[in-house]
């Protein structure tokens, strides 16, 4: 009996890694597997999340925006929402999170600041919201708490 429940804990753990790891792969910048342990253990689907959200899926935008990471996951998080915007365009972005409550948008802006302190994108590295989103800068400058 030991054995079976081993083995089948031993499946699911394999099945998971595999998943992760092929999540890891499937974009063309930095995503770690603590990242994906991290979402996946608050009850994410941040893999799908990222790929709807790459093809300009607006619920999935805001979604991925929206969610929450404490510490350093906040930098690696923000560091995947700059890919986003630089995959959809910072007008498309700005237009989505222009509509979120303003506490909302905050915490947007929160983690979208950390990342450039994490991506790897080099027309990224080294750069703040005001250089490389003018656009999104000035509403992060309107928005109040």
């Amino acid at each position: 009996m030991r054995q079976r429940i081993a083995y089948i804990l031993f499946t699911v753990f394999l099945v998971c890694s595999c998943s992760q790891n092929n999540c890891e792969s499937r974009f063309d910048f930095k995503l770690t597997s603590q990242l994906l342990v991290k979402a996946n253990d608050k009850g994410y689907s941040y893999c799908s999340l990222i790929e709807k959200s790459l093809k300009s899926n607006s619920k999935a935008i805001k979604e991925l925006s929206l969610l929450s990471f404490d510490a350093g996951f906040a930098y690696e998080h923000g560091a995947v929402l700059i890919e986003v915007i630089d995959s959809i365009g910072e007008d498309e972005y700005a237009r989505l999170i222009i509509q979120l409550p303003n506490r909302k948008r905050k915490e947007v802006f929160y983690s979208l600041r950390a990342g450039f302190d994490y991506t790897q994108n080099p027309n990224y590295r080294n750069s703040n919201l005001k250089k490389s989103f003018p656009e999104l800068h000035k509403i992060y400058l309107e928005t109040k708490l």
